[in-house]
Order: structure tokens, then sequence, then C-alpha cells
């Protein structure tokens, strides 16, 4: 009885880390609360990202530094 409920604890917590893996994957790859980095095309999530400019009293966020220097630069040359 033993090795049948260790088995059976065993396929609870397997379970359980699948479900987080799924989870994780799921809220990597969503798109909310993400905007878009307008030098390359890329989501970035606003809560998470270190690269950050303001032009016009307006938040942009970027993905990378190479892109938020290239904004910098030139923000006309990205804003429609």
């Amino acid at each position: 009885m033993l090795k049948y409920q260790r088995e059976n604890l065993n396929g609870i917590y397997r379970r359980e880390a699948e479900q987080q893996m799924i989870d994780f994957i799921k809220k990597l790859f969503s798109q909310e609360a993400k905007v878009k980095d307008l030098v390359c095309g890329m989501s970035v999530d606003p809560k998470t990202t270190k690269y950050h400019s303001v032009y016009n009293q307006k938040h942009f966020y970027f993905c990378s530094e190479s892109c938020k220097k290239q904004f910098d630069e030139k923000p006309e040359d990205f804003i429609i």
C-alpha cells in the first residue's frame, strides 16, 4: 500500500509541476499588458523593461538599449 501511495503522490506532484509550467509559458507568450517597441516591433512588458523614454509627454518602452538609443536620436522617425 505504501508503494501505491508514493506513486500516487508523485503523480499529483508531477501534474502540479506540469500545470505550473503551462501557466508560466502562457504568461511568457501572452500579449496582455504588453506594448510594441516602435523600433524593432517586439512586444515589451512596460512593468519589467528597463529601457524607457518620454517624448511629448508620452511614454515609450523598448526591448533593448540599442532600440532606445535609436528612438532617442530621432523619435519623429518612429512615431506615426
